[in-house]
C-alpha cells in the first residue's frame, strides 16, 4: 500500500508542476490521464491484494504442515519418554527385588545350612574329642599327683633337686604316652 501511495505522489507532482504552465484544456486531459492512472493503480492494487492473500494462504498451509510435523515429533518424543520411564521403573524394581530374592532364596537358606552344619560338626567333634579330653584331664590329674608324690619323696632327700623334677607343663616333644607313663 505504501508503494502505491508513493507511486501516486510521484506521478502527481510532475503533473501538477506541468499543469500550472498549461492551459485549461490540457489540464482536463491531464485530469483524465490522472484518473486513468489511478484506475490502473487500483486494478494493480487489487491484483496485489489477491496475490498477497494467495501467499498468505500458502504460508498458512505451510504453517499448518509445520504444526502437524511438530505435533507428530512431540508425540514421538512423549512416547520415547514414556518408554524410557517404564524401562527405568523396571530397572529400579529389578534393583530392589533382585537382592531381596537373592537374600530369600540364596543367602538365607545357605546361612541355615551352614548353621546346621556347624551344629552337626560341633556335636560330632564333641562326641569324638570330649571323651579324649576327659581322659586327658584324668591323665593330667594323674600326672600331677605322681609329680607331687615324687616331689615329696625327693624333698625328703634334697630340697634343691625337687624343682628340677617338677615341670610346670608337659615338656615339648613328648606326647600323651610320656604323661601316662609317669616318667
Amino acid at each position: 500500500m505504501k508503494k502505491i501511495l508513493l507511486a501516486l505522489a510521484l506521478i502527481t507532482i510532475p503533473i501538477l508542476v506541468e499543469a500550472q504552465a498549461m492551459d485549461t484544456l490540457s489540464i482536463k486531459s491531464l485530469v483524465n490521464a490522472l484518473g486513468d492512472s489511478i484506475d490502473a493503480l487500483i486494478i494493480e492494487n487489487t491484483e496485489l491484494d489477491k496475490n498477497l492473500r494467495e501467499v498468505k494462504s500458502d504460508y498458512a498451509n505451510e504453517i499448518l504442515k509445520a504444526n502437524s510435523t511438530i505435533t507428530q515429533l512431540n508425540a514421538f518424543v512423549d512416547a520415547f519418554g514414556i518408554i524410557y520411564t517404564i524401562i527405568t521403573i523396571l530397572i529400579a524394581l529389578l534393583g530392589i527385588v533382585l537382592p531381596v530374592l537373592i537374600w530369600q532364596f540364596g543367602i538365607r537358606p545357605s546361612r541355615r545350612l551352614i548353621k546346621n552344619l556347624e551344629n552337626t560338626v560341633e556335636e560330632k567333634i564333641e562326641g569324638y574329642i570330649y571323651p579324649s579330653l576327659s581322659s586327658l584331664g584324668k591323665i593330667r590329674i594323674f600326672w600331677r599327683e605322681n609329680q607331687a608324690k615324687s616331689i615329696r619323696v625327693r624333698s625328703i632327700t634334697s630340697n634343691s633337686e625337687a624343682s628340677e623334677f617338677a615341670p610346670a607343663s608337659i615338656p615339648q616333644g613328648y606326647g600323651l604316652d610320656y604323661v601316662a607313663s609317669g616318667t
